[in-house]
């Protein structure tokens, strides 16, 4: 319960009706201020980490792509080894089989 002064207590029922009402209402406009800058705020920060996480896998998706080209070019261009790049195609081989099962 709010602190109430004597000045207030004495007063007439109506007008401490009106006080209390237009506290409740000062209180509330300003949670509602709070909360909207929270839902604004909340809002960017969801698109900033939509559009970071599509970027991460246009780059990650571009580095696949330059891995598909042939087992000689793979070799020269990053200096893998011929078994790393077996490993690498069967593990190309099955995130692609299931992707085409979830089709």
């Amino acid at each position: 319960m709010p602190f109430f002064s004597t000045m207030t207590l004495r007063a007439e029922r109506a007008s401490l009706f009106a006080t209390l009402l237009l506290r409740d209402f000062a209180v509330t406009s300003l949670e509602v201020d709070f909360l909207v800058t929270l839902a604004l705020v909340a809002c960017f920060f969801v698109a900033f980490c939509v559009l970071a996480g599509l970027l991460a896998a246009s780059a990650k998706g571009a580095a696949t792509i330059d891995t598909d080209t042939s087992t000689a070019a793979a070799t020269a261009d990053k200096g893998v080894e011929p078994k790393n790049l077996e490993k690498m195609e069967s593990d190309r081989n099955m995130i692609r089989s299931a992707h085409q099962e979830w089709r």
